[in-house]
């Protein structure tokens, strides 16, 4: 039983249903990464990481009829959908939860050349990415391009 759930009316069902928790859990281990440049840390721990939460998102998004990728269920924590009688943080392709895939498939197509192992998946991957919902306005965006000092 989940903590918290034995006295139903008492449960915080915000987080409960959130599916990006783990992409989000990567970017704080991508971070890390970058500020220490723990070679071992990044072979060890963060690259596997980064292909298990792409794998969950290979078996999760969903595909529209335009061809886009959505993350559904999808969960805007902050913002509520406006208009609904009673709070409601789920949604379909939350902003917070497409940046984050974006980023875990950004992160890992970087590491997948930076260590060279699973280059039969790297055109899966860009694919993904390429197709999650909003992407060709990310990709063509103005703005400062990041890039990591861990060479």
């Amino acid at each position: 039983m989940v903590m918290g759930l034995r006295q139903v009316g008492r449960a915080d069902a915000n987080c409960i249903e959130w599916t990006a928790g783990a992409a989000w859990l990567s970017q704080i281990l991508w971070y890390h990464w970058e500020y220490t440049c723990d070679e071992q840390f990044f072979r060890g721990m963060l690259y596997p990481f980064l292909r298990e939460v792409a794998a969950f998102y290979c078996d999760n998004l969903v595909e529209d009829n335009q061809g886009r990728l959505l993350p559904i269920p999808s969960m805007s924590p902050e913002n509520p959908i406006q208009g609904r009688k009673s709070y409601n943080p789920l949604a379909t392709a939350a902003t917070m939860d497409l940046e984050l895939i974006r980023e875990v498939f950004t992160n890992l197509l970087t590491s997948s050349v930076r260590l060279s192992p699973d280059a039969d998946q790297r055109e899966n991957w860009s694919r993904i990415l390429s197709s999650i919902f909003g992407s060709s306005s990310f990709a063509n965006r103005k703005g400062p391009k990041t890039k990591t000092i861990c060479v």
